[in-house]
């Protein structure tokens, strides 16, 4: 059975939420925590040349289950292309050394 994974996340929230009553923002973080952990950390950004701030909740959850079977299944696409290809070149490498055996005869 495969494991869940680790999945980060990044959420923009209200910068302006910030700016006020110490109390009001002391509410705001408490729902911050509440919606994405004690875990979170806030990534505060300025945008380009306009100086436009943002306000970045970043956090880790475990995968859903749909995102597991999803990653799961490319991978498994994955892994059965690549069987297909290694042995389309073992064939191709089998018809190479048969021509060649023929050209040259067997050593």
């Amino acid at each position: 059975m495969a494991k869940y994974k680790m999945v980060r996340e990044s959420v923009e929230e209200d910068i302006y939420a910030l700016d006020g009553k110490l109390i009001d923002v002391k509410h705001y973080i408490e729902r911050l925590i509440e919606k994405y952990g004690e875990n979170a950390y806030m990534d505060i950004e300025r945008d380009g040349y306009d100086c436009y701030v943002e306000l970045y909740i970043k956090y880790e959850r475990q995968e859903s289950d749909e995102e597991r079977d999803k990653r799961l299944a490319v991978a498994r696409k994955d892994r059965e292309r690549r069987a297909k290809e290694k042995a389309a070149q073992e064939e191709r490498e089998r018809m190479e050394l048969a021509r060649l055996q023929k050209k040259y005869g067997e050593s």
